[in-house]
Order: C-alpha cells, then structure tokens, then sequence
C-alpha cells in the first residue's frame, strides 16, 4: 500500500506541477521505533518517533503506474532501518560541509487501523474541526505534505497545503490525478470498489493529519428539509380571509 500511494502522489505532483531530469525530491517519513539491535529497548522511551529520510525518486511521463511503482519499491529497498538510520548519522556524525535542503514534499502513510467492530458504535468519518494542531506562528516545513492511513477497510488521506503557495484548483487536479491512479489500481482487484467516488473535504486550517471519528450515537447531521405543497391555502388579513 505504501509504495502505490507514494507512487501516486510523486506522479500527480509531476502531472500537476511538472517534473525535472534528475526527478521529484522528497522526506518519507516513518514512524522510527525500528531498532538496530534487539537487545535494544524502547519501552520506556516516552514521546513520539519520526524518522524522515530523503529521497529523489524518478517519475517517467506516460508510464503505467505498476512499472513507476515497481521501479521505486526497488528504490527504497536499501532504505535501512526504515529512514532511522539516516536521521542517527545526520544528526550525531558532524560534517564540516553545508546541510542539504530540505525537500518540498513530505510522504507519510501511518498504516492499518480497526476501530471497536462494535455494530452500536457504527464509527464512520467526521467533518467536525478536531482543533488546532499547530501553531499560526509556526513555520511550514514542507509546501505539500501527503498523510494515509487505512481504516476499517476505507483508505483515508490528507493533503496539507498553503493557500499561499498553491491555489485550490491546483490542488484539485492533483487530487484527481491521485484518485485517478488509486482507482486504476484498484479496478485490477476490486472493479465495483474501483468504481466509488471519492470524498473530499477541504478545510481553511491544517489538522497535520489528524482525522477524527465518531460513532453514530453522537453524529448530529443535520434534518433535510421538507418541501410540502397544500392544496387548499388560507390567506387571511386585517379585513377577512379567502
């Protein structure tokens, strides 16, 4: 699942903003609790992992997506240790020579969740603002940063984007382009799932990939109205009535 959605983001970033020879940079992004040893032991580490390690992957113009994703699942193949290695010699072997810059783009797919099967619960996706996740004053470190999870059986993502930086219709197309490339995909397993529009939700502030859910019991939608017609009316007034 990972190496199709990558795939699929680096070839809409192409098709939406246009490629270069030596290919798309970009930090993919795991969760970083990989261990180099196993006698190393992290249970009592507190706090949040990352690992990001960067990547310039290779996107060829009318190429199948099966080929494009193939070509970069052997890419990142020598990733070692899930990109922790990579962060563990940039930050604790010193260079003298300048850092690298960072990447325009970030990829980070979280993996399969399952929420309580409970059938009373009937979790489903929710709309509702979760709250701020980062700071207004805080720096964005990436222009375009790609968040996928699976859950219960429905792949989820979210696109994080500055409304300075790209316009909404940009990012539209690039989301058309990715839907595009996951339906092909699925149609070769599943034609009928293939054949489901996407939902798209699209919010003035950024939740950094937060996406919440709620169960039924506490889902207010709101009521749908009503359109009636009488066949007799009454009009009445200051003088009478018809």
């Amino acid at each position: 699942i990972q190496n199709i959605l990558l795939t699929c983001f680096v070839r809409g970033v192409a098709r939406t903003f246009g490629g270069n020879e030596t290919g798309i940079a970009v930090d993919i992004e795991t969760h970083g609790r990989h261990l180099f040893a196993q006698e190393l032991d992290l249970n009592r580490a507190v706090g949040w992992f990352t690992a990001l390690s960067p990547w310039i992957l290779d996107v060829q113009e009318h190429e199948p997506l099966k080929v494009s994703a193939e070509r970069i699942h052997h890419c990142l193949v020598d990733l070692l240790h899930k990109g922790v290695e990579h962060g563990a010699r940039r930050y604790l072997v010193r260079t003298s020579g300048e850092s690298s810059p960072t990447p325009a783009l970030c990829f980070n797919y979280l993996g399969i969740f399952t929420l309580d099967p409970d059938p009373r619960l009937a979790w489903s996706w929710s709309d509702v603002y979760p709250g701020i996740a980062r700071a207004p004053s805080s720096h964005r470190l990436y222009q375009l940063k790609f968040t996928g999870r699976v859950v219960n059986g429905q792949m989820a993502i979210d696109l994080s984007y500055s409304t300075h930086q790209h316009a909404r219709s940009s990012i539209e197309q690039l989301l058309t382009s990715m839907a595009q490339d996951l339906s092909d995909a699925l149609a070769e397993v599943d034609p009928i799932l293939a054949a489901i529009p996407p939902r798209r939700h699209f919010a003035e502030v950024s939740s950094t990939g937060l996406l919440t859910y709620m169960p039924a019991a506490l889902r207010q939608d709101p009521p749908k109205s009503v359109v009636s017609r009488p066949q007799v009316a009454l009009l009445t007034g200051a003088t009478g009535y018809i």
